[in-house]
């Protein structure tokens, strides 16, 4: 997680708020649709604050694991 941190610029949120659908190895993109929020010892899901933070991050070769 900390590469995909330093290499992409997500923030830890956003990283957290992953999932398998959102990251496609075959083009090398992800997508960043929610975040991972604590709000009164709950961690919730939700969407980011702005629709700029709504995007498609180009994952670096050093990011994709390939068999």
């Amino acid at each position: 997680m900390w590469l995909l941190l330093t290499a992409t610029g997500l923030r830890r949120g956003e990283a957290l708020g992953l999932t398998w659908s959102d990251i496609d190895l075959s083009t090398g993109q992800l997508r960043v649709r929610r975040n991972l929020q604590r709000i009164k010892r709950e961690l919730l899901f939700g969407t980011p604050k702005t629709t700029r933070s709504l995007r498609t991050v180009s994952l670096p070769k050093r990011c994709m694991w390939t068999p």
